[in-house]
């Protein structure tokens, strides 16, 4: 993952591995095998269909599948897969654990574990309102919920005064297709229509390797980014549009024309992709993010912006998670 990023930073920027973890760069020793992709063991798959019941035909449905796959030399990944389903909403996102808290004797992947609870009750809670009142648009008023979701989760956390911080890249689908996406750091989230892109978050950072977070720190707690600086799109989504969600081990290890490619071959197929074959898709992404993590020779999208910042170059290995979604 990457470095901590505070303002003004109290450490060098923390870095990690998970949705909202960022990693400082450096050569890593993988386990052996092959070619630096990850064992087994630390690959977790994950596939599942939602079908929402609903009075409208032409409301959303949603079919998933993740790998996350931790760094060979963690005991743990401390990227943390969100998703949760209820009232036939979805929501779903990365947070990226930042890794440079284990340098304080703090396990890096407890905040963003956390927030992952706190973000799932909270979002139960609101759309348990918002089916009572509208099956068509959130409540009038509530332009932004899942902002809001993330500010409640937030504050709660805050007041555990636990350590730590991390990236968060997060997305809900509603019944009419509307996805909102909320993004705060490096992970990030495409939605790809017949092969071509439509959509891209906006990495953000403080500095190279640096990215915004959500944080707690004793004597530092204005020392960090609040859900309040995160973008925030709304997307109409189609059926066959395919959503793809990662912390930055994908994203800089793996250029956007691999990925992209891919991503078509499955959604090319004349049915909808299986969630087998969703979930073999993560999996193929996350090999491949690793393994080009694990070669300092490799010209990686990290590569490119080190160089270009005075600083070495090749893969970043890192802790990888990656949710793809195909929309019904």
């Amino acid at each position: 993952s990457n470095t901590m990023a505070t303002h003004p930073a109290p450490l060098n920027a923390i870095t990690g591995e998970g949705v909202g973890a960022h990693q400082t760069h450096g050569a890593h020793s993988p386990h052996k095998g092959h070619a630096g992709v990850p064992s087994s063991r630390s690959i977790c798959l994950h596939a599942f269909k939602k079908m929402f019941s609903s009075k409208r035909a032409n409301q959303a449905a949603l079919l998933t599948g993740s790998c996350c796959a931790s760094h060979p030399d963690k005991s743990r990944s401390e990227d943390v897969l969100v998703i949760s389903t209820c009232c036939g909403m979805t929501l779903m996102g990365v947070l990226d654990g930042v890794g440079e808290w284990t340098e304080r004797g703090v396990d890096a992947s407890l905040y963003p574990r956390k927030l992952e609870n706190f973000l799932k009750d909270e979002f139960t809670s609101w759309a348990q309102v918002y089916a009572r009142k509208s099956d068509v648009v959130p409540p009038k008023g509530d332009t932004q919920p899942l902002r809001d979701i993330l500010v409640r989760a937030h504050r709660r956390l805050q007041k555990l005064e636990l350590r730590g911080s991390t990236t968060a890249c997060l997305a809900m689908l509603l019944p009419n297709r509307q996805l909102h996406v909320l993004n705060l750091g490096d992970s990030g989230l495409r939605v790809v229509r017949d092969g071509v892109q439509i959509f891209e978050t906006e990495s953000q950072r403080v500095s190279f390797n640096a990215p915004k977070q959500l944080g707690y720190d004793v004597g530092e707690e204005g020392s960090y980014d609040s859900p309040q600086d995160s973008s925030y799109n709304v997307i109409t989504l189609q059926s066959r549009d395919a959503i793809l969600i990662a912390s930055d081990g994908l994203w800089d290890n793996v250029w956007d024309k691999e990925w992209q490619a891919d991503v078509v071959k499955v959604f090319r197929a004349r049915n909808a992709p299986a969630g087998a074959a969703l979930a073999g898709l993560a999996a193929e992404l996350c090999s491949k993010a690793q393994r080009y993590g694990c070669d300092m020779t490799y010209e990686s999208p990290f590569a490119v912006q080190a160089r270009a910042e005075g600083e070495e170059g090749g893969g970043k290995l890192d802790d990888t998670t990656i949710l793809v979604g195909c929309v019904a």
